[in-house]
């Protein structure tokens, strides 16, 4: 979880300041501003990697608990449902 923690931190500092100053509300001015493509494309591809995590690490638990198969498809399908 400090991983998110860290991730959500460098993309305030980043929307932040992105641009130069005195004017670091000016995201429109691509010749003073960070690459904004650049910038979402790394927060969509580790949004996506925190996603699929999130998702594997509870299912590896409930894999290896002792119950029935249909309790633990019961239990990975609630949790999955927040992929929706």
């Amino acid at each position: 979880m400090s991983l998110i923690g860290i991730w959500t931190t460098t993309a305030v500092f980043v929307i932040a300041f992105g641009c130069k100053l005195p004017t670091p509300w000016y995201i429109t001015s691509s010749d003073k501003c960070i690459d904004l493509l650049a910038f979402w494309t790394y927060y969509g591809i580790f949004n996506i990697i925190t996603d699929i995590a999130l998702i594997v690490l509870p299912v590896s638990i409930v894999l290896k608990l002792q119950m029935k198969a249909s309790q633990k498809a019961v239990i990975i399908a609630c949790d999955a449902s927040r992929l929706s």
